[in-house]
């Protein structure tokens, strides 16, 4: 590995705990469930409150589906990137020791 690329190696789990990547990744599974139900909820109120500004097109079931089943996948994705973001601005990483 050249010097340069040693601040981008993975460190292993501070526990020491073969569980800990499992119960990292059940723990992202479940925050992410409850941010797509908190999308879900907003992309919902949102359609509904646009409807009448918005004219015929948005009276159609289909596409008030469409948008209230990819709205929150859409917004899931973009607060995920903005998380990525955010942790690589402000995350304090550990010298290496």
């Amino acid at each position: 590995m050249t010097p340069e690329r040693d601040d981008m190696e993975i460190q292993a789990s501070p526990t020491g705990s073969p569980f800990a990547g499992c119960l990292a990744s059940l723990g992202w599974t479940v925050v992410a469930c409850l941010v797509l139900f908190i999308n879900g909820g907003l992309a919902l109120a949102l359609t509904r409150s646009w409807e009448d500004q918005a004219g015929p097109w948005l009276r159609d079931d289909r596409v008030v589906q469409m948008i209230v089943l990819l709205g929150p996948v859409v917004m899931l994705v973009f607060q995920w990137w903005l998380f990525d973001q955010l942790r690589d601005r402000f995350w304090f990483r550990r010298s290496p020791s």
